[in-house]
């Protein structure tokens, strides 16, 4: 299966989203051995309107029950799981449009990764890239227009630099070129921004970029690894994975937009959360979490109180994400 093999970890695609079915308005074969908000992840989250977990609001998620990675969908209280993907391929990195009600995700069902798109009830499976590189964590734009996500197709095998294309799959352009790895892609709610990782400087770090790809700004800085941004759906926040307290064990952090304030949310000390994701209103985190044993999916309010596990398997749930994809540590 489709993995990243950077930062020492062993790191499938996956990701969590949250998913409105009603009116939305803004996106934002091994079990892993550790789960890494990282590359091909993801990372992808979607912001919607409506309150979080109402009605509307629904989680999508990557799962291994099956035996292999695929996309499922559940209530916002955890109930109604279902699997949208059913194939033999690693399916993963789910992200929502809104208006639209589409899923992008990665999937390695026809030889290796590429992005692909469908309907929220899993109909309508059909793809955007085709190379022979690896393409993944697909992130939408928050109109829906553009899909941002990554690809090792412009330089060695697992240096990922981000690109954009139309949501057709038309216009892939690159934006970021340099011989580090970039990765996961979320855009800001204007859409007007992508927050992204990078190992450029040493060490993985968040960056903002514009969204042609200009003015890239590196907003964390210290030793460990900062990654999986995500932006609150009213712009002010963005909520991130980092390992400064554990080199092992991944933290929900929260910081504001410009990178001050850096905010420890998850305060596990010794398990391993990763791949947040905002709710449509802001007032909700979902992650995942080694609390239980295995990695399972959890909520929390955005002030890191309140734990609460959603789902409940023997086998990895992994990857929430707002906007962009889902990477897991």
């Amino acid at each position: 299966m489709l993995k990243n093999k950077i930062r020492n970890r062993t790191i499938p695609l996956c990701s969590i989203a949250l998913l409105s079915f009603f009116g939305c308005e803004k996106m934002g074969k091994e079990s892993p051995t550790a789960v890494e908000t990282h590359p091909l992840t993801p990372n992808i989250i979607v912001n919607t309107t409506s309150a979080f977990p109402d009605a509307n609001g629904k989680i999508a998620f990557e799962s291994y029950r099956d035996g292999n990675a695929e996309i499922y969908v559940m209530n916002a209280d955890g109930s109604g799981q279902a699997n949208l993907t059913n194939n033999l391929g690693n399916d993963g990195s789910p992200g929502l449009v809104t208006r639209r009600v589409k899923i992008a995700f990665y999937s390695d069902r026809d030889g290796n990764a590429e992005i692909h798109v469908m309907n929220a009830d899993g109909g309508g499976q059909t793809r955007l890239t085709n190379n022979p590189a690896t393409d993944g964590e697909p992130a939408w734009s928050p109109n829906g227009s553009k899909i941002a996500f990554i690809s090792d197709r412009d330089g060695s095998v697992d240096v990922y630099e981000i690109y954009v294309m139309n949501a057709d799959g038309t216009g892939q352009t690159r934006l970021t070129n340099n011989t580090a790895v970039d990765s996961r892609p979320a855009w800001s709610p204007d859409g007007s921004k992508i927050a992204f990782d990078s190992d450029r400087d040493g060490n993985v770090e968040i960056y903002v970029m514009n969204a042609d790809g200009s003015d890239q700004t590196r907003i964390t800085n210290n030793a460990a690894n900062d990654d999986s941004p995500v932006w609150s759906p009213d712009g002010a926040k963005i909520v991130f994975n980092s390992y400064r307290d554990n080199p092992s064990q991944g933290e929900i952090y929260v910081m504001n937009a410009g990178g001050s304030g850096q905010t420890n949310l998850s305060n596990s000390n010794s398990t391993d959360e990763g791949s947040p994701a905002w709710s449509p209103d802001g007032t909700k985190i979902v992650f995942h979490s080694s609390l239980a044993g295995n990695y399972e999916i959890y909520v929390m309010n955005a002030d890191g109180t309140g734990q609460t596990r959603l789902t409940n398997q023997a086998a990895t749930d992994v990857r929430p994400a707002t906007g962009s994809r889902f990477r897991v540590r």
